[in-house]
């Protein structure tokens, strides 16, 4: 897909787009633009952003020499367990017991290693270090679910599936291993999958039993492979990128 693309200094002016701009304007065919803002975390040169739907994001890079990206290591699910979660999420948000944003089915997937943000070196020397892995395939299922709180207040801010089997433990226990000299170890894994993300909780205690008290399909499935992947974060949620796959052992 072709996208425009500008990038413009600060102050950021809503009324002239053409006002303060640093680099000339690249155009090729482009939808028509239903929103436009921008990024304020940037200081020195803003980066604006537009979208048409959420099938559609442009992203403008800045000027700065920020080449860091964030990065996770990570299982994709089958069709099968996806529409299962998509089948629990339509349950949680039923009764609006809370307030937050469900995880899109696009988006599921199960972290066994967040890197943070690092630059390309980095990723390539992970990269390598990720292909010497040697680890049987196995099944896994899907658990019981759960709530994470947040550390310094009462109220839930995830919600969660947990992923069955000593065997994702022992993979996620692989990476820790191969990376080591890189990163620090995980100390508290728990393979979970992420329904949503949580801002305000209307009624605690019903929310708790409510959520906790629903019933999980425990689907089984075949882990054959993991990735590396590449995290985007916009306004209208993250995307997410893979950068590389590793199969397991007795992978077809």
């Amino acid at each position: 897909m072709k996208i425009r693309t500008f990038i413009a200094g600060n102050p950021f002016y809503k009324k002239g787009l053409s006002q303060k701009l640093t680099s000339e304007i690249k155009i090729s065919e482009t939808p028509t633009l239903k929103k436009i803002g921008v990024f304020p975390r940037h200081r020195k040169s803003k980066i604006f952003w537009a979208s048409k739907s959420k099938n559609f994001l442009m992203k403008v890079k800045s000027k700065s020499k920020r080449n860091k990206s964030r990065i996770f290591i990570a299982l994709d699910l089958p069709r099968e367990v996806i529409n299962e979660i998509k089948r629990v999420q339509e349950i949680i948000n039923k009764k609006k017991l809370f307030d937050g944003k469900l995880v899109e089915p696009e988006n599921l997937h199960l972290t066994l290693k967040f890197l943070g943000e690092i630059n390309e070196d980095k990723i390539e020397e992970v990269k390598k270090r990720l292909r010497k892995i040697r680890f049987e395939g196995f099944e896994s299922n899907l658990g019981e679910g759960g709530v994470f709180s947040s550390k310094y207040k009462s109220y839930a801010r995830v919600i969660w599936i947990k992923l069955e089997g000593k065997c994702v433990w022992e993979l996620q226990k692989k990476i820790d291993e191969a990376l080591d000299s890189l990163f620090e170890k995980e100390h508290r894994f728990m393979g979970h999958i992420t329904l949503a993300r949580i801002k305000r909780v209307y009624d605690r205690k019903g929310f708790l039993d409510y959520v906790c008290g629903v019933k999980v399909k425990k689907i089984k499935f075949k882990v054959d492979k993991f990735f590396l992947k590449k995290s985007e974060r916009f306004p209208e949620g993250p995307v997410y990128e893979d950068l590389e796959e590793y199969k397991l052992s007795g992978a077809t």
